[in-house]
């Protein structure tokens, strides 16, 4: 039983670990579209807001 559990926290560990480097990614993109105003990377980020969406859902199952 307590080993199940460390394997839980180590694998919510490594979600939110892979989730905050998609954020990190997002956040750099954004203020390089903001600032270089392209449209085409803007919209990359926006467009990849569903993959952390999907990291939100899967962590908070």
């Amino acid at each position: 039983m307590a080993r199940q559990k460390e394997q839980d926290i180590e694998a919510l560990k490594e979600r939110l670990l892979k989730m905050g480097g998609a954020v990190e990614e997002s956040i750099r993109k954004s203020i390089v579209a903001l600032v270089e105003r392209d449209q085409r990377l803007a919209i990359e980020v926006i467009d990849g807001d569903a993959i952390i969406n999907n990291f939100d859902v899967e962590i908070e199952e």
